[in-house]
């Protein structure tokens, strides 16, 4: 098999071969010299937009077009090109072509990674913390939701995002347990903390989560992830979940105010702003977490000798020597 071409190192006027999942597709659309249409393609590396350039039978190109849907792997020899200052991949028939894959010709690692911690023991942590709450009606909680085989069976596999931070299978628990256990350094730090609702505002903040992402080829947001998102839909489960508990109002209106202000900053797309010290504390624990995983994804992805490049996603040039 030959070697996979990734998307983030394709450069100006490159022959591009390979695996790639089916993004989007666009109708196809009459042009000067025939048909055309635009469809994207995504592995765990990004994600680029394809021009099929036809020539005058309609037909043919209807064929091409009729011969793989969104979500398929195609394999693709095309050509990179340059155009106003981002990569685009361009489809020149005959020379050049696009067909869906084989079942047997691709490896699923292509499109998403794996965590690189263990789950298991990333499991056995999660629920020691769970186990270290005081408040038996927070941690009873905690435990009703954990616990739920359906819940758990998601929770432990689903990404915690499609491009940025722990984009991989496990990613959601590997995040989760991350800005649990900063947080509990907070708490260390700072002994007026309620630790309880700190640990347990951590562990939910991302709930929802396992409703808004799913995993097929690729990483997908569901209908309800791109109309509502985690934020509501984390608010919605953990305010389900309190409704069948005796816990106080208070503290009750504490852990969602978590969920709501996780994000830190309307400008972020966060509903609320922390408004007390818990909240505060798990907001800059998940930017921690996040954070830092990106600038250590970003070094450990990097294919180059020069000291310095461009993260997209971090919006700035980063140190990688």
């Amino acid at each position: 098999m030959e070697k996979q071409m990734f998307i983030k190192n394709f450069t100006d006027r490159e022959l591009i071969t390979g695996f790639f999942v089916v993004e989007y597709k666009h109708e196809i659309k009459e042009y000067k010299n025939g048909y055309r249409f635009m469809f994207g393609i995504s592995d765990k590396s990004g994600e680029v937009m394809v021009n099929y350039w036809g020539g005058s039978d309609k037909k043919q190109v209807e064929e091409v077009f009729n011969g793989f849907s969104k979500g398929d792997i195609v394999y693709l020899k095309a050509i990179s090109v340059l155009y106003n200052e981002r990569i685009q991949v361009n489809i020149n028939p005959p020379e050049n072509s696009v067909r869906k894959a084989l079942d047997d010709e691709y490896d699923l690692s292509i499109f998403i990674s794996s965590s690189n911690q263990d789950i298991g023991e990333m499991e056995e942590k999660l629920f020691s913390l769970v186990e270290s709450v005081k408040d038996e009606k927070i941690r009873l909680l905690l435990e009703s939701i954990f616990k739920d085989p359906v819940i758990w069976s998601k929770f432990k596999k689903i990404p915690a995002a499609k491009r940025y931070h722990h984009a991989c299978i496990g990613g959601l628990l590997e995040h989760t347990l991350g800005v649990a256990l900063f947080a509990r350094t907070a708490c260390r730090l700072h002994s007026s903390l309620d630790r309880d609702i700190v640990i347990a505002g951590a562990l939910l903040h991302d709930i929802g989560k396992i409703e808004e992402i799913k995993i097929t080829n690729t990483i997908e947001y569901t209908e309800r992830g791109m109309l509502v998102g985690h934020v509501a839909l984390s608010y919605e489960i953990v305010k389900d979940q309190l409704a069948g508990t005796d816990i106080p109002e208070t503290t009750s209106m504490k852990l969602l105010h978590i969920v709501l202000s996780h994000h830190g900053e309307r400008i972020n797309g966060s509903p609320m702003e922390p408004m007390f010290p818990e909240a505060a504390a798990v907001y800059l624990a998940d930017v921690y977490d996040s954070m830092i995983t990106q600038f250590i994804r970003e070094k450990k992805d990097i294919d180059t000798d020069d000291f310095k490049i461009y993260s997209n996603i971090l919006a700035r040039r980063i140190f990688v020597k």
